[in-house]
């Protein structure tokens, strides 16, 4: 079946990116050494059965170094990731979880902060230093 092939491929694309969690299943892992460049990014999330996308920061290899799911803005990737879905041409629903048992105001918070500054970049605006989470450990 053609839509099941297509996502099938991007289930695996974004295996290797290592941070977007797809609404209704896929979570990924990385073992890319450069996440997003295996990822051709335009019109490839509108071209899928995709619904939404769920977002988090995230470092190289975060699975092997205990650093899975971060906070938005304080991965290394994260930038990188935004600047993928940006010129895909996504244009769904894109959520933000907190994956931890700590306050969920206060983490959506500490990610909606980590969004805005990486919002700033992507536009190319001064962002200033990187925010201070209120959370985590």
């Amino acid at each position: 079946m053609r839509t099941t092939n297509a996502f099938a491929r991007l289930a695996a694309a974004l295996f290797r990116l290592s941070a977007i969690f797809i609404a209704l299943a896929v979570a990924s892992g990385s073992t890319a050494d450069t996440p997003g460049e295996s990822l051709p990014a335009t019109g490839l999330f509108a071209k899928t059965n995709l619904v939404a996308l769920n977002l988090n920061g995230m470092v190289r290899h975060g699975d092997k170094v205990g650093k899975l799911i971060l906070l938005l803005g304080q991965g290394d990737l994260d930038l990188k990731l935004l600047r993928i879905i940006n010129v895909s041409g996504w244009r769904g629903p894109i959520g933000i979880l907190n994956h931890t048992d700590e306050d969920a105001e206060g983490r959506l918070r500490d990610n909606l902060d980590g969004l805005a500054w990486l919002v700033l970049q992507l536009e190319g605006k001064p962002a200033g230093q990187r925010p201070v989470p209120r959370t985590g450990r």
